[in-house]
């Protein structure tokens, strides 16, 4: 080991007042952004320079649209908007939730008499755009949630049952990670009452068991406060917090075992504490960082991927390997060395001697273990070989398309809405399509020529089995050009720009359609030519909307799977050799 190696290994054992106060003050910085994480993490998922993206940034900068960012509040237990009553209700609706800090718009029956916003059985909806302009609509949801709450006790004054649910990708999305992030720290507690008990059991001293515990809790913080900082510059998601919790205290745990192990053993030995300390960390520290680097290149392979979530759980994995490496490189081996004999305050079970002839019991075992094996080697490679491609055999199963079915948790309130309005066949309202059509620079949606160009796509659309309506300007003038400027203005703003030459279409695909079989029509239409389809040389077709969106996810995971995989295996070989040199 080189002299200055082997003086920072002496020095940490040898101030450990100086690493405990390095650590101490680095907690006091990012403990406190800890616990603001939750606000700092959105949980809406971005894919980079995709379609579906470039379609939701023209409807904010060029056709100025407030749907952009589109939810769904969804009525039940109301009057049908057709009636005196449900009219009332829904004008109260409409003007409290117009006024609400972040609504762009909102556009209801009142609006457009338009059947589709009652439902079958009952019940009708609300669209709500929020503000294209807010960093992250995903925050909006709450206090959208305080305002339907107070809406609904009053309405319940003349209606026991009403009840305002809002749905659409936005609110799932939001739902589903806070359920994600809450069950992971649920199960973090349950979990870590059982991990001390075993550790407890193992070492036979609390204060040995509770470092490992210590180490994994200081390594989730540290790492949910540095991605909170991080958070100021890139757009985290809040898997990080889950993340975090389920890797923090395994590798936590894991790497502050062997170092403890080898303090144990040593100080049995005769060492004293800051030599038992330096040999454990001189031992066990390269075999940590080996450890520590193939975790870490898996986890920096994930950066490449262009999909914000997949950048933010490979965030979180650099830095919560990073933060429990050093840990147990420097906050264990310091506090090994300050506690020296009070590791075994709190023993139980076992008396000093008791345990170290347990220990040499255990030793002898193992060693007998190693002893067959290595006496074996064919045979116990064809065991362990064998089990290991069993396992890794089941890869070929993965399948990135959305799951078939009803997978969603039934509890939150966006799936409740979603599962009324499919009750109601207006799930496909959720999973519009939005076509952007751009007509060549010498055409115009304003003349006849641009006019008979979206005309053809909007009945081609509309010929799709798959399609259930579609609109467009000349679905809703009926395909008469004459009645053109007869068209409210603000309708014709949301559908073309000023110049006439960006069209939206949207299109609404059958109810009955899969997720799946949405994101083949997406892939279908994207495949078709649009010059052909217009009738004019030189026109473009870009299609966004969740099922666009869904799409677009789907290719940059499969996209980015072998290339992810090569640089994985292919770094992880250099640094494992590169570590294995001498």
């Amino acid at each position: 080991m080189s002299p200055p190696l082997s003086g920072l290994l002496r020095g940490i054992v040898e101030h450990p007042g100086a690493v405990l106060a390095f650590w101490i003050v680095t907690a006091i910085l990012l403990v406190p952004k800890a616990w603001l994480a939750g606000e700092r993490f959105g949980v809406a998922a971005r894919i980079a320079d995709s379609e579906s993206g470039a379609v939701a940034t023209d409807l904010a900068s060029r056709f100025h649209s407030p749907y952009v960012n589109r939810v769904l509040l969804v009525l039940k237990g109301l009057p049908s908007p057709d009636t005196p009553e449900g009219r009332e209700a829904l004008q109260l609706i409409v003007g409290t939730i117009r006024a609400a800090p972040g609504v762009a718009g909102v556009l209801s029956y009142l609006d457009a008499p338009d059947r589709v916003f009652v439902g079958t059985f009952g019940g009708s909806f609300v669209i709500v755009g929020l503000d294209p302009q807010h960093p992250r609509p995903d925050a909006l949801i709450p206090g959208l949630r305080e305002v339907t709450r107070g809406l609904t006790a009053r309405l319940r004054r003349s209606n026991a049952e009403a009840e305002l649910l809002w749905t659409g990708e936005i609110p799932l999305n939001f739902d589903l990670r806070r359920v994600s992030a809450e069950d992971a720290r649920a199960a973090e507690i349950k979990i870590l009452p059982v991990t001390l008990l075993l550790l407890l059991l193992a070492f036979g001293s609390l204060v040995a068991a509770l470092l490992p515990v210590t180490v994994g809790v200081v390594a989730i913080l540290l790492t949910l406060g540095a991605a909170a900082l991080l958070a100021r510059h890139w757009q985290l998601s809040i898997l990080v917090q889950s993340l975090a919790s389920m890797l923090g205290l395994g590798l936590g745990i894991d790497y502050a075992l062997l170092m403890v192990s080898r303090f144990r053993e040593l100080s049995a030995a005769g060492r004293s504490p800051a030599q038992a300390a330096e040999e454990s960390l001189r031992r066990a520290g390269h075999t940590l960082m080996l450890a520590a680097l193939p975790v870490s290149i898996g986890f920096a392979a994930l950066l490449t991927v262009p999909v914000n979530e997949l950048f933010s759980v490979g965030i979180a994995g650099i830095l919560v390997t990073t933060f429990s490496l050093l840990l147990s490189l420097t906050f264990l081996p310091a506090c090994l060395a300050w506690l020296g004999p009070r590791l075994d305050l709190g023993r139980f079970l076992f008396s000093r001697t008791g345990r170290l002839e347990r220990s040499k019991r255990a030793s002898q075992r193992w060693r007998g273990w190693s002893n067959r094996v290595t006496s074996r080697p064919k045979t116990a490679l064809a065991l362990a070989g064998g089990a290991l491609l069993l396992l890794a055999g089941q890869a070929l199963r993965l399948n990135p398309a959305l799951p078939r079915g009803n997978w969603l948790p039934p509890e939150p309130e966006s799936v409740r809405a979603l599962d009324h309005l499919d009750r109601n066949g207006r799930s496909n309202v959720v999973h519009a399509l939005r076509l952007v059509v751009d007509l060549p620079s010498s055409a115009s949606v304003w003349s006849r020529e641009g006019w008979t160009a979206i005309g053809r796509v909007s009945e081609a659309l509309e010929k799709d089995p798959r399609i259930e309506r579609v609109n467009s300007l000349p679905v809703v003038a009926r395909g008469n050009f004459a009645v053109l400027n007869f068209i409210p203005a603000h309708v014709r703003d949301s559908l073309a720009t000023a110049d006439g030459r960006g069209n939206l279409i949207e299109a609404l695909p059958k109810a009955t359609l899969s997720p799946n079989d949405q994101m083949q029509l997406v892939r279908d239409l994207r495949a078709t030519n649009a010059a052909e389809l217009t009738g004019l040389s030189g026109s473009a077709m870009r299609i966004g909307g969740l099922p666009a969106f869904n799409a677009d996810y789907e290719g940059a995971i499969v996209g980015r799977f072998v290339p992810v995989l090569s640089l994985v295996v292919t770094e992880t070989l250099v640094a494992l050799f590169v570590g294995k040199r001498n």
